[in-house]
């Protein structure tokens, strides 16, 4: 039902969904063939979706991100099949259109505070670390202890957690 309504609203207003039927399920997702009804001419799609663990798709950011290249990047394949859409699954099971996006953003709430990297540009310009830039260090290395000793409720959250420090480790973040 959601996805015929996501379907007739992207991509062919008007459309009928007449039947989706799964193709097979592999290591890194699934396939599905949607058969569609427009203009009294029926239309074939493959809706792809990616498995949550492993393979470094424990996030829905690493499979967004999956997601979003293929957007940008289909198009530039010579004899590829079209990208017609991206979308999401939403909490209530609704689908949520991605659309053409040329950046993305995030809005979240504000707190108050310093940048901790501001400490750091401190310390630099005075030369060494003065209590100030001590008592801040030993709270963010406090923060940090109390963070990484919460015991991950599952397997799935204990593979995140690994993923995250991988990625962590290995991420331009770091430069």
């Amino acid at each position: 039902e959601e996805l015929g309504k996501f379907i007739s609203k992207v991509l062919k207003p008007g459309s009928e969904v007449l039947s989706i039927e799964e193709l097979g399920s592999g290591m890194h997702g699934t396939g599905f063939l949607i058969k569609v009804k427009t203009k009294g001419r029926e239309e074939r799609y493959i809706l792809k979706t990616i498995h949550e663990g492993g393979f470094g798709h424990e996030y829905p950011s690493d499979r967004a991100k999956l997601v979003v290249d293929a957007l940008l990047n289909y198009p530039s394949l010579p004899k590829g099949n079209k990208f017609l859409a991206a979308g999401s699954v939403q909490e209530d099971g609704s689908l949520k259109d991605l659309g053409n996006p040329k950046d993305l953003f995030m809005i979240v709430e504000e707190v108050q505070g310093e940048d901790f990297w501001n400490e750091l540009k401190r310390t630099r310009d005075v030369g060494k670390a003065d209590q100030k830039g001590k008592d801040t260090l030993i709270k963010l290395a406090d923060y940090l202890a109390e963070l990484h000793s919460i015991k991950p409720e599952n397997q799935i959250v204990q593979e995140r957690y690994m993923k995250f420090v991988r990625d962590f480790i290995g991420s331009g973040e770091l430069t």
